[in-house]
């Protein structure tokens, strides 16, 4: 916007509360975005820790205790 806020004109009232209603809502939107990648990556964290280690000691019980392995 060019003009400098002035509230005793109309046209840059208006302009202003547009600007402002959209600043907010593109605000609200990336607060929203960070927060579902926060969640989503905490999903994934929580998934791969519990998830794969059990399955990895499971298949391969040596992993755990190396010199337990006799050949």
């Amino acid at each position: 916007m060019t003009a400098a806020y002035d509230p005793s004109k109309k046209e840059c009232a208006v302009l202003y509360s547009v600007n402002r209603c959209a600043q907010r809502v593109y605000e609200r939107e990336l607060e929203l975005r960070y927060k579902s990648n926060i969640e989503y990556r905490k999903a994934l964290s929580l998934q791969v820790s519990d998830y794969l280690p059990a399955e990895t000691n499971e298949r391969h019980p040596t992993m755990r205790n190396p010199q337990s392995f006799d050949m």
